[in-house]
């Protein structure tokens, strides 16, 4: 049997308006990778506001749970054991998305020789 990480990765992107309707087209992905593989990938931000509705955008790199609601609890990154923020590289955190425009935001996520098998996030 072949060791795995299979890690969930949810990128999460702040915005300035909590009512600005930002859209992300992969709010959550999938990988099985094995110990010391890579993965890069993207993510498109949208901002369909109006034309001239400049955002500013914060890429946030953080851990998170499930509360008994089911709703997520953010926490510091490298909080939980199972992690994988320390894993990931992403460009500049803070990025403008003017109204109707939208933004690639490319990621690497790579895991490190000799890691555990199991469910990473």
């Amino acid at each position: 049997m072949r060791n795995f990480a299979l890690l969930a990765l949810g990128l999460s992107f702040s915005v300035a308006y909590a009512s600005s309707g930002v859209t992300i087209d992969q709010p959550k992905v999938l990988y099985k990778l094995q110990p010391g593989q890579s993965v890069t990938n993207v993510v498109n931000v949208l901002n369909p506001g109006f034309s001239g509705e400049n955002l500013e955008i914060k890429v946030a790199q953080n851990d998170w749970l499930l509360n008994p609601l089911g709703e997520p609890q953010y926490l510091s990154p490298g909080t939980l054991k199972q992690s994988l923020t320390r894993w990931l590289t992403l460009p500049a955190n803070t990025f403008a998305l003017g109204g109707q425009n939208q933004r690639d935001v490319r990621y690497t996520l790579q895991v490190p020789p000799g890691t555990a098998p199991g469910l990473y996030w």
